[in-house]
């Protein structure tokens, strides 16, 4: 009997396999976030991704590489975990200013109290409420880090967003990425 209690426990779950859980076999409505501002649950979603964001962080360091000081627009910087891997790329060796650039109010907010309470930002990052494709920066512009790639099968209108932000610069984290669509099949699309 309590070989058979081992042996039926369900394997032990990490933190990104529990965040998951809610979204496996569920069929998501794409977000619209041009037209509606993301809630404060999408971005906690979002910022569950530890990967993505020292994935960033490496890219950033790389383009930073020898420089002593540079200027990066984060182009919707959401709640900030962006701003955040460029301030980590850069650490002590570089003087960036990061200019954070977000059209949802609420989330310029989170933001703006980052900017002014968190010593890492206090001097560095300056906070613009606005949308990117309207957006003109202040200064010349070194790179520009986005993460508009979108969920499976919705690019969020990232090419339409960023086709205005090239201007500002040659150098663009991602440099590229590539939507494909793979034919799948889910019981549960037939049966709900």
């Amino acid at each position: 009997p309590v070989r058979h209690l081992i042996a039926s426990r369900a394997p032990v779950m990490d933190e990104a396999a529990i965040a998951e859980r809610p979204y496996r076999d569920y069929l998501q409505a794409p977000l619209q976030p041009l037209a509606d501002n993301l809630e404060a649950n999408t971005y906690e979603t979002f910022e569950r991704d530890p990967v993505k964001y020292a994935r960033y962080e490496e890219a950033v360091k790389k383009f930073l590489g020898d420089r002593t000081s540079a200027v990066v627009v984060v182009a919707g910087a959401g709640r900030g975990p962006l701003v955040a891997a460029v301030l980590r790329a850069a650490s002590d060796r570089c003087n960036v200013k990061v200019h954070a650039v977000e059209k949802n109010a609420n989330a310029i907010v989170t933001l703006r109290h980052r900017a002014a309470t968190e010593d890492a930002w206090r001097g560095r990052v300056e906070v613009h409420q606005s949308d990117m494709r309207r957006w003109a920066p202040p200064c010349p512009i070194d790179c520009v880090v986005s993460e508009l790639l979108g969920s499976f099968g919705d690019n969020e209108l990232s090419p339409e967003c960023l086709e205005p932000v090239e201007r500002w610069t040659s150098v663009s984290i991602p440099q590229n990425y590539e939507s494909f669509l793979q034919p799948i099949s889910c019981a549960r699309l037939w049966f709900d």
